[in-house]
């Protein structure tokens, strides 16, 4: 299986992986499913790191570039044709005008690169996405 790890399930796989699902957990221990982070979440991270917004960031925002490859089998950038990808569908349906951007962003680039999200975040849905709490 491939799956994306969205935000706070990258802040909580890093600083409290308890908080995650069973499922969740069980997915990031399998060697056989791909683990992939977006750029987008290091962005969010960095973005929200007051603890008011994203419990746990200090330390992650320290950490994250350490501690990260050690749990995920690849990181892509939110490369151009998924924001353009991500700009027609939001014009074209509607959809996602009050969606803030970096979650615009991992849904696309979930849908258009097949992978099941990892985030407990049920609007995310709406991308066509399987998505695991």
């Amino acid at each position: 299986m491939r799956a994306l790890l969205g935000t706070r399930a990258s802040v909580w796989a890093l600083a409290g992986p308890d908080k995650l699902s069973p499922k969740a957990r069980q997915l990031l221990q399998d060697d056989g499913t791909d683990v992939v982070v977006s750029v987008a979440s290091g962005a969010e991270i960095a973005a929200k790191s007051c603890p008011r917004q994203l419990s746990d960031t200090k330390r992650t925002v320290a950490d994250y570039a350490g501690e990260l490859p050690g749990l995920l089998t690849t990181e892509f950038a939110a490369i151009r044709g998924h924001s353009l990808q991500k700009s027609s569908k939001v014009a074209r349906r509607n959809l996602f005008d009050c969606m803030p951007p970096f979650d615009c962003t991992l849904g696309t680039q979930s849908a258009l690169e097949k992978l099941a999200l990892i985030s407990c975040d049920p609007t995310m849905r709406q991308f066509g996405v399987e998505v695991i709490c």
